[in-house]
């Protein structure tokens, strides 16, 4: 099989590395040599990861995702395996240092946009027919929060952007971004 070349980007001092299915990850300079192995496109419900596959003293693989293998890397130290790790912009292909965090499971969760499944088109926001109003709600802690009925959807997302950022604050995700 023939790898297809690591692209430079001069602008961004970042590189694309190419993986399979047409995807490529995105990493910075100081990570470039991570670069130079092979890597696979993991799509998940969400987003798509690179991930590639190492072999055990056993004989068996296990899997590691490219994400865990950059953070350790700035952090210094490994990741245990409860450590999560959030891309801040949502996207699961931008492995720059500056968009991934350590994150718990709740912040990671706080930090998803809105559900593809969204009518309304904003995230924490439906449409209540019996009462003929936009509701505003929020998960907090595996616990649904009301947070009241408005005429409009804009009314009813500011409601839960403001919640959100009281909830979650750097996590906080209005749902309006796009990887």
């Amino acid at each position: 099989m023939t790898r297809r070349p690591v692209i430079y980007e001069p602008e961004t001092r970042t590189y694309r590395v190419p993986l399979t299915r047409g995807y490529a990850a995105t990493v910075d300079s100081i990570d470039a040599d991570l670069a130079a192995l092979t890597w696979t496109a993991l799509p998940s419900p969400n987003t798509v990861y690179a991930c590639r596959g190492i072999p055990l003293d056993n004989g068996k693989q296990t899997t590691i995702k490219l994400h865990r293998v950059i953070l350790a890397l700035k952090l210094g130290r490994d990741l245990s395996e409860g450590e999560q790790v959030d891309h801040i912009d949502g996207d699961g292909l931008n492995n720059t240092r500056d968009n991934l965090r350590l994150a718990t499971s709740a912040q990671n969760s706080a930090n998803r946009g809105k559900q593809s499944n969204n009518t309304s088109g904003f995230k924490g926001v439906s449409w209540n027919k019996p009462r003929g109003k936009w509701r505003a709600q929020i998960r907090v802690g595996g616990n649904q929060i009301h947070l009241g009925m408005f005429t409009s959807k804009d009314e009813a997302h500011a409601a839960y952007c403001e919640a959100a950022e009281e909830y979650f604050g750097e996590f906080a995700n209005d749902g309006n971004a796009t990887p």
